[in-house]
């Protein structure tokens, strides 16, 4: 049997399409906090072109803090 489909032979139906998202959580450094903030809202607004430039701005955020932390 393929994974994913019921016995039926059919995909199993899913009550809600877009499930609630898990807050974002909190990690007490300012900076990544409003990352994983901005990367929550746009998973929980169900737009694909809103999650992928906060993905790609979260990224970009916590590049740039992890270097700062990396200083001399």
């Amino acid at each position: 049997m393929t994974a994913g489909i019921d016995e039926s032979g059919e995909w199993p139906q899913q009550s809600d399409p877009h499930p609630t998202v898990e807050a974002a959580p909190h990690t007490g450094d300012a900076q990544v906090d409003a990352a994983l903030g901005r990367l929550h809202d746009s998973a929980e607004s169900g737009s694909l072109d809103e999650q992928a430039d906060a993905g790609e701005a979260a990224h970009r955020a916590l590049q740039d803090r992890l270097a700062d932390l990396g200083g001399d």
